[in-house]
């Protein structure tokens, strides 16, 4: 027994584009009429075939074995369409991965060029504090000599001025 029904209906039966069943009925492999103007394509149903003659057999299995190739063909196209769209997608990520370390190489020299700079100014701010403290002690040297030659300078033994000069000319040769 067979079934009729619309090229794209008999398209979306065997799963394959509403060309391939014209061209299958051009070459013999489906059976087809128009009717009004319009293709009308003979399918047989699965039962139909168990009691129907060897012919239609062979034309059951013919078919399945085009949608079959068809199915597998797609499916290969399919995975071809993946297998490429995954090494593009690949590609992009390693590229993408590769600008990320030239910009981490770049943003670690230079976080290293600041370290540097502040390693310098550490340096320099070490010695400036070295002077400093030296340039105190030297300070606190001569401040404990002057004290001394005053408590040696009595001043009931001395007028004013005379203790004037002492002061002026101790701390100016210190």
């Amino acid at each position: 027994m067979s079934i009729e029904m619309s090229i794209q209906q008999a398209a979306e039966y065997f799963d394959v584009s509403a060309q391939t069943v014209r061209r299958r009925i051009n070459t013999g492999q489906l059976l087809g009429k128009k009717v009004k103007g319009r293709w009308i394509v003979e399918v047989e149903s699965p039962d139909s075939s168990l009691g129907s003659g060897e012919q239609r057999g062979r034309n059951s299995t013919q078919g399945v074995d085009e949608v079959s190739t068809d199915a597998i063909l797609k499916l290969q196209q399919e995975t071809q369409q993946l297998i490429v769209q995954f090494q593009n997608e690949k590609a992009r990520l390693i590229n993408q991965q590769k600008q990320q370390q030239e910009e981490n190489a770049r943003f670690l020299a230079q976080v290293e060029a600041e370290n540097d700079g502040l390693r310098d100014q550490l340096e320099r701010v070490g010695i400036v504090q070295t002077r400093f403290e030296t340039v105190i002690l030297e300070l606190k040297e001569q401040i404990d000599q002057v004290k001394l030659k005053l408590d040696y300078i009595s001043p009931d033994k001395m007028t004013s001025r005379q203790q004037k000069q002492i002061l002026k000319s101790n701390i100016f040769k210190i």
